[in-house]
C-alpha cells in the first residue's frame, strides 16, 4: 500500500478510536454519576443489576459503535477507491516508461545509422572513416547555428548542401520519431510521471534536438517543443560557443 493511505488509514483510526474511548467513558461517567455515586460504588452482587446496566450501555452504545462502523466500512471503500485508481495510474506510467525506452531507443539506432552518399561531392566532404547520422546532425547543425550567430543569409557551401540532401529523409525520419518523444512524455506527465525521468530526455536529447531545430527539420508545431523549451536551450548554447570562441 502507498505511503499516503497508509498515513490517511492510520490517522482516520485514530480518530475513530478516540471517538470510541470517549464515547465509553461518556457512557460509563453517566451511569456511575447517576447509580454508583449513591452507593459509594458498592458493586452490587445482584445479577439483575447487572444486566439492567448491560441493557443500558448496550442501548446507548449499540447505535453509536453501529455508526462507526459505517463511518468506517465508508472510509475503507473509499481508500480502496483511491489505491485502485493509484494503481491504474502507476500501470500508466509504467506503460508510458516502457515507450518511452522504445522511442529513445529507436532514436538512438536511426542516429548509429551512416548514411549513404549519393553525390559524389557528398563522398569527398567527409572523407576517411565513416560518419553516422547524429556525426552529420551535430557538425551541420553546429555550421547551422554558426551560421545564424554571425549573420550570414547566403546559402551553405556545396559540399553541406549536398550531403543535407543525402541525409534530408533520414534528418525527417529522426524529427518524426522526437515528435513521438515529444507526445509521450506529455503523456508521462500528465500521468504523474516522475520530472526527473522527463529532465533526464531533455537532457540526454537537448544538442540533437537544437542541432535539428537549427536545420529547419524540427519545426514550431512539432510535440517535443511543448517539453522542451528550444528557444532557451538554443540561446543557452549560443552563449556558450561566443564565450569559448
Amino acid at each position: 500500500m502507498d505511503l499516503r493511505f497508509t498515513q490517511k488509514i492510520s490517522k482516520w483510526l485514530r480518530r475513530l478510536l478516540f471517538l470510541v474511548v470517549l464515547a465509553n467513558c461518556f457512557a460509563l461517567i453517566i451511569y456511575f454519576a447517576r447509580f454508583g455515586w449513591e452507593n459509594w460504588f458498592n458493586f452490587s452482587k445482584d445479577q439483575q443489576d447487572w444486566a439492567h446496566f448491560g441493557t443500558f450501555y448496550g442501548g446507548l452504545m449499540g447505535p453509536f459503535v453501529g455508526l462507526l462502523a459505517f463511518i468506517g466500512i465508508f472510509f475503507t471503500i473509499q481508500l480502496q477507491k483511491e489505491q485502485l485508481e493509484l494503481a491504474k495510474q502507476q500501470v500508466e506510467i509504467q506503460e508510458m516508461q516502457r515507450v518511452l525506452a522504445s522511442v529513445s531507443a529507436q532514436i538512438d539506432q536511426m542516429l548509429t545509422i551512416v548514411p549513404t552518399y549519393f553525390d559524389a561531392e557528398s563522398r569527398l566532404a567527409f572523407p576517411g572513416a565513416p560518419r553516422s547520422l547524429g556525426n552529420h546532425i551535430a557538425e551541420l547543425g553546429a555550421e547551422f547555428l554558426n551560421r545564424n550567430m554571425a549573420g550570414c543569409t547566403s546559402a551553405p557551401s556545396g559540399a553541406f548542401k549536398s550531403v543535407m540532401q543525402d541525409i534530408a529523409l533520414s534528418v525527417n525520419a529522426v524529427a518524426l520519431e522526437f515528435q513521438s518523444l515529444g507526445w509521450t512524455l506529455e503523456k508521462f506527465k500528465e500521468a504523474g510521471g516522475s520530472e526527473t525521468m522527463v529532465e533526464f530526455y531533455k537532457f540526454r536529447y537537448r544538442m540533437t534536438i537544437i542541432y535539428l531545430e537549427a536545420m529547419d527539420a524540427i519545426d514550431a508545431t512539432s510535440r517535443i517543443r511543448n517539453v522542451i523549451n528550444t528557444v532557451e536551450l538554443t540561446q543557452q548554447v549560443k552563449t556558450d560557443i561566443a564565450k569559448a570562441a
